[in-house]
């Protein structure tokens, strides 16, 4: 029998959310489940493309492979979580590869036609609040997770039989997810899209082989737990690497080491650990291909204050040169290995997540009953203020909402959507109040210092000069999650055609970025960003965060496609970016990754700057900051599979330094004006 959890986790959605467009399951049938969900998915995806399935609670017999196409997204409920249970021995799951129990894909086989699988526009998928459990015999895997942006795996017990494994060819996001027992929890190469793969707040227990066995994934880790198994992080394939960041977790009784890495000598290969405490774990560190003595401590209980491998640059701007001449290199760039532990007395207890959790269901106020259609032709921004006003949380079912004013946000006002590309804030084009760029306006705002929580929506732009989706002023211990920004060209054609006309006219190479606060997501207070994509072609910015020093963290967002920069920072103190990816359009050749102006402590992890293989010019470098003090960057990577990577990595503008190295595992710029 596989693993058991210690006790099982509560379900997060007690009663079915209140959605008119969702399917449901329509519950155990005591025999094969397959069809039954499977009619359930291929219902949604029919009339929609895009959805949700709903899953009552029950225990589901798996006997065959359970296809998920892309932009659906399975959600269980009731008082405990649904359970799909693979049963012993079951016969389409002896191959000799593991045949996953869901996977996640972009088509189902049909019509004597293969699946075909997930890739990098595999997007909006997800799995929440549904357990899996696998019997023994079986060779199989509980979810094949190929996919790109905005995918996500979110609390979940794996009960994994010996030999199987939880998640192979993983991607994008899993949050609070506990494995159980079996070969190994993770199984993984290179993500689809290669961008990082972010896991929060998860456990992984008694894993037979390793915790996690990877290459080239990208692998961002806060807060997990590891415990009873011989290696937490493996390298999969021998002579592989794996661009790994570690942050505040916790690794208890690793029989071999706490880390497998890969090959030393490669650049490419990183390793970046932070705050992690580690119980009867006494090798933290070896290499797969033997080049280098494991690293170890004598300590049974220690913290690792940082542990870093790879190419390393201290104080990157700093002029070098021979005799102190005066040269644009920076610092000269080594290759170390480094570990810093403290001896504890005793171990401090599991840190907690640090955004809050969603709302039981029967807290929900859903906004149709304040009036609002969600039909996208009629205004419903009135209803919005009045479900804000009278509720604490509002409840946002798919649809297509026209909004035509600022919705503020109360200090505790909680929204909800389960679906960002079918439940929709969509601003018309050339709205009265949107049409000034030098005095921006929010569709959505919150308030300063509140508690605010919005997860689960979109926000579809039109052509309005003036315009900011989300304006986040809330406070420290705030949280936006899982929300799109993206143009209405994905549900409007002629949306494109108009853009891209009116773009023509003043395109240039040469054209200087606006100073224009118009963008996607302008933050001035902190909080928690996480599983965010923006992509909208129509804004200068995706992201801005100014003038703000209430601490805030980023755990993965995707930003592409601005025409100015992807990130602007602006005298902002305190913040860690931590699985940030950025891509270079067609649209924006001259697009800036990170720029950053009056910044301090800022540490960036696993930070993956992308330009498009089509390009065909070059842009100097990727980030560019001007009299900022105290950055740290712990993986940087600059890359593109066509000729035109960023020819370099940082350009520090004060002291005319470039950083020509596009794969770093630690460097810090101390300051670049005082």
């Amino acid at each position: 029998m596989p693993a058991a959890p210690v006790q099982p986790n509560a379900s997060v959605f007690g009663t079915a959310p209140p959605d008119p467009a969702a399917a449901c399951v329509s519950g155990p049938t005591g025999g094969n489940d397959t069809p039954t969900i499977q009619r359930a998915i291929d219902e949604v995806k029919s009339t929609d493309s895009y959805g949700l399935v709903l899953v009552p609670q029950g225990t589901y017999r798996i006997e065959s492979t359970v296809y998920l196409p892309l932009g659906i997204r399975l959600i269980g409920y009731g008082d405990t979580r649904p359970v799909f249970l693979l049963p012993a021995d079951t016969p389409a799951f002896q191959q000799e590869e593991p045949t996953p129990m869901v996977h996640v894909c972009n088509l189902p086989p049909t019509d004597g036609k293969p699946v075909v699988d997930a890739d990098f526009v595999t997007f909006w998928s997800g799995i929440d609040n549904i357990d899996i459990e696998m019997e023994n015999g079986n060779t199989a895997a509980a979810v094949r997770f190929n996919v790109a942006q905005h995918s996500y795996l979110r609390h979940m017990d794996f009960s994994l039989a010996h030999g199987c494994i939880g998640i192979s060819r993983a991607g994008n996001e899993i949050e609070e997810c506990r494995f159980f027992g079996g070969r190994a929890a993770i199984s993984t190469l290179r993500t689809s899209a290669c961008w990082p793969f972010t896991m929060l707040d998860c456990l992984f227990d008694g894993q037979a082989e390793a915790a996690v066995q990877s290459c080239r994934a990208g692998i961002t880790a806060v807060r997990c737990r590891f415990r009873n198994t011989p290696t937490a992080f493996a390298i999969r394939e021998d002579g592989d690497i794996e661009q790994l960041l570690i942050r505040q977790c916790r690794f208890e009784d690793i029989s071999s080491r706490v880390i497998r890495s890969g090959e030393r000598a490669n650049v490419e290969n990183m390793v970046n650990v932070t705050d992690s405490v580690c119980i009867h774990s006494p090798v933290f560190l070896g290499f797969e291909d033997g080049s280098f003595e494991p690293l170890r401590t004598l300590s049974p209980t220690y913290v690792v204050d940082t542990c870093s491998h790879g190419l390393h640059i201290e104080d990157a701007t700093r002029r070098h040169g021979p005799f102190g001449a005066p040269t644009d290199l920076g610092s000269p760039a080594l290759l170390k290995t480094i570990l810093q532990t403290r001896g504890l007395e005793d171990a401090p207890p599991p840190l907690q997540k640090d955004h809050p959790d969603l709302p039981a269901v029967d807290e929900w106020a859903n906004v149709r009953d304040a009036g609002a259609t969600g039909n996208g032709a009629t205004d419903d921004t009135e209803a919005f203020k009045k479900a804000i006003a009278d509720h604490r949380v509002v409840y946002v079912p798919t649809g297509r909402y026209l909004i035509t004013d600022t919705l503020a946000l109360k200090k505790d006002t909680v929204i909800i959507g389960l679906q960002p590309i079918r439940t929709l804030f969509v601003l018309p084009a050339d709205v009265a109040g949107f049409g000034d760029a030098e005095n921006p306006k929010p569709v959505m705002e919150s308030p300063p210092d509140g508690s605010n929580l919005v997860t689960g929506i979109g926000f579809c732009s039109n052509p309005n000069p003036g315009a900011v989706m989300l304006k986040w002023q809330a406070g420290a211990d705030s949280c936006v999650d899982d929300v799109w920004f993206g143009m209405n060209y994905l549900t409007d054609p002629e949306y494109l055609d108009r853009w891209t006309r009116d773009r023509s006219e003043d395109w240039r190479p040469d054209r200087p970025v606006e100073s224009t606060t118009k963008c996607g997501l302008w933050v001035t207070g902190g909080g928690t960003l996480k599983n965010i994509w923006t992509a909208d072609w129509s804004n200068e910015t995706g992201l801005l965060i100014s003038d703000t020093s209430t601490p805030g963290q980023i755990y993965g967002m995707s930003i592409e496609h601005h025409l100015g920069n992807e990130v602007r920072l602006q005298n902002v103190t305190g913040w860690s970016l931590n699985a940030v990816q950025t891509e270079a359009d067609l649209y924006a050749q001259h697009t800036l990754a990170i720029e950053m102006s009056g910044c301090r402590e800022i540490d960036f992890g696993n930070l993956f700057t992308y330009r498009r293989v089509a390009l065909e010019t070059s842009h100097p470098h990727a980030v560019r900051i001007e009299k900022c003090t105290g950055l740290v960057f712990r993986g940087l990577h600059v890359f593109s599979w066509g000729p035109h990577p960023f020819s370099n990595s940082v350009y520090d503008a004060d002291t005319n330094v470039h950083v020509r190295h596009r794969e770093i595992a630690f460097m810090t710029v101390k300051s670049t004006y005082e």
